[in-house]
């Protein structure tokens, strides 16, 4: 999954060519609530990821702690992933 992870506030600091290509609710999500879009994938995965399923899902590395707190009621197992530039990217639960 790939969820709008981009905060409000950090909108400026977004590069042009991605603002002109993606469309704005695909990249942001409220500053007030920056993990909700996660806490509902996570919700969907009670119900249709079982024993041996897994979840894999882009992240804003401001976030993962909370991310990872969220998901412990969901998966037992994680991994963590880093992109090109080196930041932590990619979570991937599974049980």
């Amino acid at each position: 999954s790939n969820p709008p992870y981009v905060t409000e506030s950090e909108k400026s600091l977004m590069k042009q060519n991605v603002l002109d290509f993606e469309p704005e609710l695909a990249l942001f999500v409220e500053d007030e609530d920056p993990i909700k879009y996660y806490k509902s994938i996570l919700d969907f995965t009670k119900y249709y990821i079982h024993n041996k399923g897994s979840l894999y899902i882009e992240i804003n590395d401001k976030f993962l702690e909370q991310i990872i707190i969220c998901s412990r009621d969901y998966f037992k197992n994680k991994l963590i992933f880093k992109d090109l530039k080196h930041k932590k990217r990619l979570l991937v639960f599974s049980n």
